[in-house]
């Protein structure tokens, strides 16, 4: 259950990012995605700034870029955890 719930948050994020990558940033599904990635990377989000032509799109995909990797590592890393557990 918790690799798979880091599994969903990372491709959640993975598709935010894609979609600011191809600047597909008009319409209901960006904003409702964007809107759960900014919950799902939270504090992780103001870690890069950005200054110049396009701050807002770079920031965006650093940080929903980096949420995805670290949820799939997390999510990972805690489902091993607790088989290893379990088999003891």
């Amino acid at each position: 259950l918790i690799g798979a719930a880091g599994l969903v948050c990372s491709i959640l994020l993975a598709t935010g990012a894609l979609l600011v990558a191809l600047d597909v940033t008009d319409g209901s599904v960006y904003e409702s995605v964007s809107g759960l990635c900014d919950v799902l990377v939270g504090p992780l989000r103001d870690v890069f700034s950005f200054s110049g032509t396009d701050a807002a799109t770079k920031q965006s995909l650093a940080a929903w870029g980096v949420g995805a990797i670290v949820y799939l590592v997390v999510g990972t890393v805690g489902q091993s955890l607790l088989r290893s557990t379990i088999d003891e």
